[in-house]
């Protein structure tokens, strides 16, 4: 139960400092074992100048493409929600 907020906090740590002219910031992050993906919800991008918001995502779902596993190759289905590029 704790493992989802100890990711989100240290993938939070990531995404803010990973570049030196912007920082992205999640609110949620979600685990679906038996699916296995994981969603991200309310991503915003910030630009580090003048802390002015350039991107929100309402939510992107990273899911494993079952499909080709039994083929012998890893491939993810990624779907996104609302993006906005302000």
């Amino acid at each position: 139960m704790i493992l989802p907020q100890i990711l989100l906090t240290q993938a939070n740590k990531y995404l803010a400092s990973f570049s030196p002219t912007y920082s992205l910031h999640m609110k949620d992050l979600d685990f679906s074992i038996i699916r296995g993906a994981y969603s991200f919800q309310e991503i915003t991008g910030k630009l580090k100048e003048d802390n002015k918001v350039f991107l929100t995502i309402k939510e992107v779902d990273v899911s494993i493409a079952w499909r080709q596993v039994f083929q012998g190759k890893i491939v993810t289905d990624i779907v996104t929600d609302k993006v906005d590029f302000l």
